[in-house]
């Protein structure tokens, strides 16, 4: 009994002696094979790659004026209405796999697996549509090392973010940017069995990558960033959006009509400009007195801007009525349906998007899929009357949006609905 713990050693899975000359083996094991380091150059590995694209990137902006004038724009932030009314602030979550190499030159240890398991954390604001500043932290696993040691990473820090867009308008679904990012990280390790030293805790790193912009303001990232020589991260991350907004009063929009008048004995010509207030949906009502400033193309609008369509669907979707626990229509739904066809015809650029709600009785996913029934069953309905499906969408929101008490039965009534939303081609 080695260790005198009252197991007999062929018994005891651990029967060293309880005292340091274990911990002092090891501890000379460590100091025999070397000193593992980290953090060796103190920049990525591929950062002047990265600054090469950034200032690509830059050359290739249709706006690169805005950009070379951007300390000007910064100095000058409070003064900056529109500057300050595109921010937006952001928070994102990713997994992937970072690539671990310590500087093992001159020891006795041999790296097993340099590719490890990550995660990392980023919250952000986007200044504008083109540049973005954000910080992040990010776990990067632990590179094994022969024999029996490991070496963990961990990085935090900040960086600004330059996107060119490749696809589509800025920060709108469907989108895509590309984007170079540039910043200064802090690395911290820790090391198990083994003796290490970090030359630079403090890195100039950089990254490239992608984003697609999804619906309700989410989007995704697929990026690679170099902290150093010996740590990298290949990441794949989901990012939130939360429409901040400044809170500037909204101001009408202007054109400048500019005419020049002929010179004359007295001097040079005269500039005049004259402010014009905008039409923007056409329907004869300026945007200083129209309520409704994006009525659908060619629809006939009330004395304060906004459709008739509208009002008379909303009068008769009122009504609409399903039969209980079902998607199938009741009659005097289909009535109704009728008028709205025949509204349909009559205006040919009107697309309308289908929104089927329930209360909350039952599970969430059953009320879901429910309301997602009656929505198609709205728009086959339709189809029926000769409304082409490309102009008709069927939403299903289920219980996710009340818009009464669903404690009350007349609460529930109300929100079982249907609604319709008129769009424009």
């Amino acid at each position: 009994d080695s260790d005198n713990d009252g197991l007999a050693d062929y018994l005891d899975e651990d029967s060293s002696p309880a005292d340091s000359t274990s911990t002092s083996n090891s501890s000379s094991d460590s100091e025999e094979l070397g000193t593992i380091k980290t953090g060796v150059q103190g920049a990525g590995s591929l950062y002047w790659g990265f600054t090469l694209m950034l200032a690509s990137l830059v050359m290739l902006r249709r706006k690169s004026t805005v950009l070379i004038a951007l300390p000007m724009m910064l100095a000058s932030l409070n003064a900056s209405a529109e500057w300050s009314d595109e921010m937006d602030l952001y928070v994102g979550a990713g997994i992937g796999q970072s690539y671990l190499d310590p500087s093992i030159s001159g020891t006795g240890y041999s790296i097993d697996d340099h590719t490890q398991n990550a995660w990392k954390l980023t919250g952000g604001l986007d200044l504008n549509d083109h540049l973005s500043v954000e910080a992040y932290y990010s776990e990067l696993g632990s590179v094994k090392l022969s024999p029996g040691a490991k070496i963990a990473y961990r990085m935090m820090g900040g960086d600004a973010m330059l996107h060119y867009w490749a696809y589509g308008k800025e920060r709108m679904e469907g989108s895509i940017a590309l984007y170079a990012k540039a910043g200064l990280n802090h690395m911290t390790n820790n090391g198990n069995n083994v003796r290490y030293e970090n030359n630079n805790t403090i890195q100039l790193f950089g990254g490239v990558g992608a984003e697609v912009y999804l619906p309700r303001k989410f989007s995704v990232r697929f990026e690679i960033e170099s902290y150093d020589t010996d740590a990298a991260l290949l990441s794949l991350n989901l990012v939130k959006r939360f429409g901040f907004k400044s809170k500037k009063v909204e101001q009408k929009e202007f054109v400048a009509m500019v005419e020049a008048l002929p010179e004359t004995a007295s001097g040079p010509s005269i500039v005049m400009l004259a402010p014009v207030v905008l039409d923007s949906d056409l329907d004869g009502l300026l945007d200083d007195d129209d309520q409704c400033p994006n009525s659908p193309k060619g629809t006939p609008v009330d004395e304060v801007g906004c459709s008739k369509v509208d009002k008379k669907m909303d009068e008769l979707i009122t009504k609409l009525q399903f039969e209980s626990n079902s998607s199938l229509l009741e009659k005097s739904s289909k009535i109704d349906l009728n008028e709205i066809a025949s509204l349909l015809v009559n205006y040919p650029d009107v697309n309308i998007e289908v929104q089927a709600h329930s209360d909350d009785s039952g599970s969430s996913d059953y009320n879901k899929m429910l309301s997602q029934m009656r929505a198609y069953s709205v728009i086959r309905y339709l189809e029926g009357k000769n409304i082409a499906r490309s102009r008709l969408e069927a939403i299903g929101f289920g219980e996710e949006q009340p818009i009464a008490d669903n404690n009350t039965s007349a609460g529930r009534a109300i929100n079982r609905r249907v609604e319709f939303v008129l769009k424009q081609p």
